[in-house]
């Protein structure tokens, strides 16, 4: 996030005559949060503004019941984020490689503490988000798309400066908008559209707009890749598999073509996903990806971690194809 939009905040807050303002934040899957918060000066910047930072997997949890349940009957977030009496989302603009995008909607996953957030992978991202956008209401959706994010998102895509804010009370319309101007149209985009389908909004509807127009946004965001077919010569057998793990894949599959390595690879088989098995027919030894995974570490090639590392992958890959 740019530092400039949580601070204008928290002075907007003050003048406003917030008697206490929280930055509540849940990392995702390289590094914890509190480290985050620190190098990114996030931190200091709150503190330096009088405001609280909230690491959401050391803060207590709240259980809340999910109306309608798609997937999970109950949803377990930051007890400090509930107890707010105003509740800022504030995601940065960026493509992904599961749901096309992130945005405003997934965004809520950062009141998770880290187990859910990989529990959501598990059992389905897309109800999961939905379940999450019905269970934890925010009063207001503050889009950061001042440096934006495309390709290979949401970790290791190329900057996108669109020196622009967007924001809406409803989350689902700022991502429509949104989405439109990165290029995408809604029914391309799975959340949206299963969202419409259970009335969370309405697909045919005009969004109105003020300020800037979006037909002044010409710049087509290249698209994350998606689905499991990363490169010729390797084949991926995932399920339940996060963002971190597929992006850290697509991530050593570029190291590996920079220097000149992807024509020595043949046959290479990746099990990644917590629901992920191995199967018994494969003709190489497999690389068994994730800490999720450990139950089979004697059945390939292990790499831990969570996800595992470059470094690691990257000799993982270069001992069972032998270059």
């Amino acid at each position: 996030k740019d530092q400039w939009v949580v601070e204008e905040l928290i002075r907007q807050w003050n003048e406003e005559g917030a008697r206490k303002e929280k930055v509540v934040e849940g990392g995702g899957y390289f590094t914890g949060t509190r480290k985050v918060m620190e190098l990114s000066g996030i931190k200091a910047l709150a503190e330096e503004h009088g405001a609280e930072v909230v690491d959401v997997d050391r803060d207590e949890r709240v259980g809340l019941a999910v109306r309608d349940p798609l997937i999970t009957p109950t949803i377990k977030v930051s007890k400090e984020f509930m107890d707010a009496d105003v509740r800022i989302n504030l995601p940065v603009m960026k493509t992904h490689d599961q749901l096309e995008v992130t945005l405003g909607v997934k965004n809520l996953k950062g009141v998770l503490p880290r187990y859910m957030k990989r529990n959501f992978h598990k059992i389905g991202v897309v109800k999961g988000i939905l379940d999450l956008s019905k269970t934890v209401p925010v009063d207001l959706t503050v889009l950061d798309c001042i440096v934006a994010m495309e390709g290979l998102g949401p970790s290791f895509g190329p900057k996108v400066e669109l020196n622009t804010i967007m924001a809406s009370r409803d989350v689902f319309n700022l991502d429509r908008v949104a989405s439109k101007i990165m290029g995408f149209d809604a029914s391309e985009l799975d959340y949206l559209v299963e969202a419409a389908e259970h009335g969370l909004t309405d697909l045919d509807s005009e969004v109105e707009v003020v300020g800037e127009a979006v037909s002044s946004f010409t710049h087509r965001f290249e698209r994350a890749p998606t689905g499991t077919d990363f490169a010729e010569g390797v084949t991926v057998i995932s399920e339940g598999a996060c963002s971190a793990c597929h992006g850290t894949i697509h991530s050593v599959l570029y190291d590996l073509e920079q220097m000149k390595k992807m024509g020595e690879i043949r046959d290479l088989f990746i099990v990644v996903g917590e629901n992920a098995e191995v199967p018994d027919d494969l003709p190489n030894t497999p690389l068994i990806m994730g800490t999720c995974l450990e139950k089979y570490r004697d059945r390939g090639c292990y790499v831990e971690g969570c996800p595992p590392n470059n470094d690691k992958m990257r000799a993982a890959i270069r001992e069972i194809c032998g270059f």
